[in-house]
């Protein structure tokens, strides 16, 4: 598993950063994108983990209900069906 460093200005104060991504497969699951920005000037954070690899074939329908504004927040990651 290879880092990889983008240069990125921070959103927060547009001081230069490195936004570090690595590719990875979680078991029983799948394959991942783990992207991580840290100011070193203002201290703002940012972590995000992404679905990678290819698209299935046949597309799926999820209906996801939210029921509190946090909800609205969240991330939602999908194993795919074997």
């Amino acid at each position: 598993q290879q880092v990889m460093v983008i240069p990125q200005d921070c959103p927060a104060c547009s001081a230069p950063g490195e936004l570090r991504s690595v590719l990875t497969h979680i078991p029983h699951f799948k394959e991942v994108v783990i992207m991580a920005f840290t100011c070193d000037r203002c201290g703002y954070r940012s972590n995000e983990v992404h679905p990678g690899g290819a698209y299935t074939d046949h597309g799926t329908t999820v209906t996801l209900h939210a029921r509190t504004p946090a909800d609205l927040s969240r991330s939602l990651l999908k194993r795919d069906r074997k």
